[in-house]
């Protein structure tokens, strides 16, 4: 008997720390949802893509309230997604290096259009590799360039990327 006691008074401190790591487990994945149900985007685009990222955030059909992210903020400190769309020439990487730098923290980034995925079609000396070589970049949503759907559909993803793979909800 002394032994089963014993047993049973070193399993009741154990107890509390369980259940404590629960509890922050559920804080930990309420934050994370409550993050991918609003993002703050700001857009960084140029030529073809910078038409169609506006299109995505303020068309009729498609915009981006649907998805709780109300509308395109042009000030890097209120921003935590970084949208980059067309090609990176040497001036644009620095500039989009500074502004990932100025954005809170976490931040997230989508590469938009074959151009920021990839380098684009061009084969010169003033177009970069592809912001994958310059950031950490979240999601790639290809094509040249990407329609309203792409845009609304790498949101989606990016938001389940935040919520966890455990996730249920929407």
């Amino acid at each position: 008997m002394r032994s089963e006691e014993a047993a049973n008074e070193n399993a009741a401190p154990r107890a509390p720390l369980e259940a404590g790591a629960g509890w922050t487990t559920r804080v930990e994945s309420l934050l994370n949802w409550s993050r991918s149900h609003s993002l703050t985007p700001l857009p960084v685009s140029a030529a073809c893509c910078g038409g169609a990222v506006s299109e995505g955030g303020t068309g009729p059909a498609y915009g981006l309230d649907e998805l709780g992210l109300g509308s395109l903020r042009y000030a890097p400190r209120h921003a935590d997604l970084l949208i980059v769309g067309g090609p990176l020439t040497p001036p644009r990487v620095s500039a989009i290096r500074r502004v990932y730098a100025e954005m809170v923290d976490p931040k997230w980034v989508i590469a938009y259009g074959n151009c920021a995925c990839s380098g684009g079609g061009y084969d010169n000396y003033a177009t970069g590799p592809g912001l994958g070589k310059v950031l950490p970049v979240d999601i790639f949503i290809p094509g040249c360039p990407p329609g309203s759907e792409a845009l609304l559909d790498g949101l989606t993803k990016l938001r389940a990327q935040i919520r966890g793979p455990d996730s249920g909800s929407p």
